[in-house]
């Protein structure tokens, strides 16, 4: 009785192993990071995305209202 549960044990903890080792290459590969190109807003000088600023000429800015409010401070 005790030599058939050593055998049964040691077979489950070989299917384990068996069964991980699987998983393991089989598994997808991660992903590398994507960097994100950051610009400052003209404006508040925070950083975004460059995807997500508006852009006038060579400047870039957070939205549009900080665009009209640097257009209006250098206007004046």
């Amino acid at each position: 009785m005790f030599r058939t549960l050593i055998i049964v044990a040691a077979i489950v903890l070989v299917v384990l192993i068996i069964r991980n080792r699987l998983r393991a290459a089989n598994a997808p590969a991660p992903r590398p990071h994507r960097q994100v190109d950051s610009v400052q807003c003209s404006h508040c000088r925070q950083y975004l995305p460059a995807t997500a600023a508006v852009r006038q000429d060579d400047r870039f800015f957070c939205n549009q209202e900080h665009l009209d409010a640097w257009r209006d401070d250098t206007a004046s």
